[in-house]
């Protein structure tokens, strides 16, 4: 159980076995501080779960390490401040994350599922509170087959490093995103799916603070879901945040992609640090909010399609309000050789549609190339 706020401290590590299951009380919280470890290495059979009675009765698990970050100090988008930030974690003060070990290792999470968390509870965050948050964690770090389910707020939350996040599910997002993407991670993931409630009016990923020269985040085979037809975006980029999105399955917000805070006005944002490719959007609006991103990749644009209603994303009807994200045998139509996903659960299991991508040239390189496919 976790009666309380838990730390690992450094130099310690936790393991976790097969099959455990946690139980958090109200003030429950487990925090992994910088240079200690979490093993939680579950499997398909014997997944870890970190539970709670209620939506939002606990706090969450926080992975600190001391892999670079950067973020904006200030409006102006070429103003920031070096790779460190604090934390205020409940009583135990301030703790620091972020520093110059790229491959810092804060552990592994291997089929492991958070639910019923995010309660705030005294913690106050540069931003939201995230049921699964990890900060500043390098690419030693593991997180693969990770459920993050019923959260009090937001999804999973990643600031900066390079940590690699594979098969993430996360589902029931009642208020803000699905994935907050922040302080310049310049990682990649695939196989994501983040499923927002009908009461969220917000995106399914936001991408924050990005740190010059131009650079990016690169992610490949998520589909994004908001079980209503709202004013939001499916993904949110703001203060010059990069990302590479390949094969991308939007249903249910009004755009695909909505670009904030003068981070156009930043020179060579748009051609280097941006790139949308094979994104099916059943969407209410248009591809893109601002004009010069819907003429840069709206549709036909590098595979991309967008409808209200004639598109078919090969979802089951039901899925915006109970969704099973189980893939089946028959193919869908998203990018990539998408499987159907159908049926309905309590607890979706990812599967391992797709494609993997490696980037071929700058996003300016291929747009005169054309578009094309290769592997990461």
């Amino acid at each position: 159980t976790l009666p309380d706020q838990t730390y690992v401290a450094p130099g310690a590590t936790l393991t976790v076995e097969p099959g455990v299951w946690v139980e958090a009380a109200s003030r429950g919280a487990l925090v992994v501080q910088r240079g200690a470890r979490l093993e939680a290495v579950g499997t398909a059979e014997l997944p870890i779960t970190f539970d709670g009675p209620t939506r939002g009765s606990w706090s969450g698990v926080f992975l600190l390490g001391a892999a670079p970050i950067l973020g904006v100090t200030s409006d102006r988008p070429d103003d920031y401040q070096g790779d460190e930030r604090d934390l205020e974690i409940f009583a135990a003060g301030r703790m620091g994350f972020g520093g110059e070990d790229a491959a810092h290792d804060c552990g592994t999470l291997r089929y492991v599922r958070i639910r019923h968390a995010g309660r705030a509870n005294r913690i106050a965050l540069p931003v939201n509170v995230h049921p699964l948050l990890l900060a500043g964690c390098g690419t030693d770090t593991e997180v693969d087959f990770v459920h993050v389910h019923r959260a009090n707020h937001d999804g999973l939350g990643v600031y900066g490093g390079e940590v690699t996040l594979e098969h993430l599910v996360v589902t029931e997002v009642p208020v803000g995103q699905a994935y907050s993407l922040d302080f310049g991670w310049a990682g990649r993931g695939q196989y994501w799916i983040g499923h927002n409630t009908s009461d969220n009016d917000e995106s399914g990923i936001e991408g924050r603070r990005r740190h010059p020269p131009l650079g990016h985040a690169t992610v490949a085979n998520v589909t994004l879901i908001s079980a209503r037809r709202n004013d939001a975006e499916a993904i949110y980029m703001t203060s010059i945040a990069g990302l590479h999105a390949h094969n991308v399955l939007i249903e249910g917000f009004e755009e695909a992609v909505h670009v904030f805070d003068g981070t156009l006005a930043y020179r060579g944002w748009l051609e280097e640090s941006l790139l949308l490719e094979g994104v099916l959007a059943n969407v209410a609006g248009d591809f893109a909010r601002e004009p010069e991103v819907e003429r840069a990749y709206g549709p036909p644009a590098f595979g991309n399609r967008v409808g209200a209603t004639g598109l078919d994303p090969a979802l089951t009807r039901d899925v915006l309000e109970a969704p099973d994200f189980r893939p089946v045998a028959a193919a869908g139509t998203g990018g990539g050789g998408r499987r159907r996903l159908g049926g309905a659960a309590d607890a979706p299991r990812c599967g391992s549609p797709g494609a993997s991508f490696e980037e071929g040239g700058s996003p300016s390189q291929r747009r005169r190339a054309g578009p094309r496919r290769s592997r990461w």
